[in-house]
């Protein structure tokens, strides 16, 4: 479900308690409101090439995100409970 107000940049779909996606037209870092009970991995990905990378795990609060550096144009960031990342 469309979720406003989570990203301070960009559209952010969720699962709640699940998964999110933050879609950005522009790569550019953001802030990140979560709610979190549980840790969250992410993973950036670029829609235009298909490569992705896995960064970090998030936590609930404000957290600070950066797109891989190098990155330009329209780019993904997926978010998962840390214990079903890997599916």
């Amino acid at each position: 479900m469309p979720t406003p107000n989570l990203a301070s940049k960009g559209y952010t779909i969720t699962a709640p308690g699940r998964e999110a996606v933050v879609i950005l037209e522009q790569a550019s870092p953001f802030r990140l409101a979560l709610d979190l009970r549980d840790a969250h991995t992410t993973r950036w990905f670029n829609p235009l090439t298909g490569t992705q990378e896995h960064t970090r795990t998030v936590k609930a609060g404000i957290n600070e995100m950066r797109p891989t550096a190098g990155w330009t144009g329209r780019i993904v960031l997926q978010m998962k409970v840390a214990s079903q990342a890997g599916t």
